[in-house]
């Protein structure tokens, strides 16, 4: 199908893109989805989370048309137990005791319980200690059969009808098959969709009465269901120091104090961690870089990082969150993409206390579109 829209046409065509979906159908998603969103019965948080993991899943795999998207029930359930796992620790605003959150109208969410009980039972700290248990395994079946019976199934209902624009089910019942366009969608308006997933999904938590006594007038209930884990970042940096050494990965010099932990790729641009995105750097060259995409030279050092240390970077964070430095690869390659659509600027480093800053050039834009492993 011919596209008419130009500014799409030219972003994709970089990454060489044969055929994204065409401007209506892109506004029909939307429009669709806009729906669910304002009209659809949410009894529970787990459509905003089923939405959150298409959008992340999306993202990770990298299609550049717009192709169907096959996914797994147990996939879904990855993405699941991630999101949940801190939600099974109790909300505590200022110094108060606190308690564990509803997130269903009725009993508690269901997979909110699996996940507390396999917690209690294994005695993990971390989800990833946990995915290293057999005890995992049944974890994942258990969410993944929840997903099937719930949001899948209810998802695209809207007013008494059933609207099959998201995804059909897959032929040998073990996932769903995203429809033509939909994964194309969701990397583009990612940024838009992902607040109003969250919007919702707090929205929802905080309208739920059982909630009530615990949030009060507390406003910090979306940094607690989507924050990052703080804490990890101790035991990440140590474990990078002891695999790469004291060493700045922007500007390659050693660091004497104040080693800081950096998202390679910012976290305001995908918010979740992942063990070959972080690198260690100088405060200064990290408060400068912010929340910027690094430029062309500190790219290509980190896919040849991420070619030679994949295994070591696996082994020394593994047990700390998740480690997959293909999927890191795919999300780093669409939030270049997107920069380079928006024609924005790269972050080269710092000028005295000044950062430096660099356009999009054919240099970066070539090693964005071929550089990347595949």
């Amino acid at each position: 199908m011919e596209i008419r829209d130009s500014a799409s046409e030219s972003a994709y065509s970089v990454a060489g893109v044969i055929r994204p979906p065409p401007p209506e159908e892109r506004l029909a998603f939307l429009r669709t989805l806009q729906r669910v969103l304002k009209e659809g019965d949410f009894t529970a948080t787990y459509k905003f989370a089923l939405l959150q993991a298409l959008l992340d899943i999306a993202v990770e795999s990298r299609i550049r048309s717009d192709a169907e998207l096959q996914v797994s029930y147990r996939r879904l359930a990855e993405r699941f137990i991630e999101y949940y796992w801190g939600h099974t620790e109790p909300y505590r605003p200022g110094d108060e005791s606190g308690g564990v959150l509803a997130q269903s109208t009725g009993r508690q969410a269901a997979v909110l319980t699996l996940i507390a009980t396999a917690r209690g039972q294994s005695g993990s700290r971390t989800l990833a200690q946990l995915r290293r248990e057999s005890r995992y395994t049944g974890l994942l079946s258990r969410v993944a059969r929840v997903i099937r019976e719930q949001p899948v199934r209810y998802i695209q209902n809207l007013n008494g009808g059933h609207i099959e624009f998201l995804f059909a089910p897959a032929a040998d019942g073990k996932g769903i098959i995203l429809k033509r366009g939909v994964a194309w969608c969701l990397q583009e308006f990612y940024d838009l969709l992902q607040s109003q997933v969250r919007a919702g999904w707090v929205q929802q938590v905080r309208s739920m009465s059982r909630n009530a006594s615990l949030i009060g007038g507390h406003k910090d209930l979306e940094e607690f269901l989507f924050g990052q884990q703080r804490m990890a970042l101790v035991r990440i940096r140590e474990r990078l120091v002891d695999l790469e050494g004291p060493t700045c990965f922007y500007c390659e010099k050693s660091i004497a104090h104040g080693i800081e932990v950096d998202h390679f790729v910012p976290w305001s641009r995908y918010p979740h961690d992942r063990g070959h995105n972080f690198v260690l750097a100088h405060a200064a060259c990290n408060h400068s870089k912010r929340d910027t995409l690094a430029g062309r030279d500190h790219l290509e050092r980190w896919l040849a990082r991420i070619d030679d240390k994949a295994g070591p970077i696996s082994d020394a964070l593994s047990d700390v969150l998740l480690c997959d430095a293909a999927s890191s690869a795919k999300v780093a390659q669409w939030a270049y993409l997107h920069e380079i659509h928006a024609t924005g600027m790269f972050w080269a480093g710092v000028a005295g206390r000044s950062p430096v800053y660099q356009p999009v050039d054919d240099a970066l834009r070539s090693l964005v579109v071929s550089g990347f492993p595949l």
